[in-house]
């Protein structure tokens, strides 16, 4: 089970999923975590067009935490600390735009 903030960081390595797509989720659903847990039907509700079969599949497939687990690792290999909308030292001035980075 991930938390919110490590949703967001699989969320984030899905391919084809941008940011703006990925604010349609934080907007959508109390929980950033529940994102894997819809069905490819509420998916496509909630990205509509964007919805392409491949960001559908991806997220299916990031929902086992591997996607995370390997961005994890890569940070530790390049001794980079990861930090999320949900971390209090995200750049404030970034939260001032329209669909900042998640990650």
């Amino acid at each position: 089970m991930m938390n919110d903030r490590e949703a967001l960081i699989a969320l984030n390595a899905v391919s084809g999923l941008g940011a703006g797509m990925i604010h349609r989720f934080l907007s959508a659903l109390p929980s950033v975590e529940e994102a894997f847990g819809l069905s490819p039907a509420a998916v496509r509700e909630i990205l509509d067009r964007w919805a392409t079969p491949a960001v559908v599949e991806g997220m299916r497939r990031a929902a086992d935490g591997k996607g995370l687990a390997g961005e994890l690792a890569e940070a530790g290999r390049l001794g980079v600390r990861i930090v999320t909308l949900f971390d209090p030292d995200y750049p404030a001035i970034l939260k001032q735009i329209t669909d900042p980075p998640p990650v």
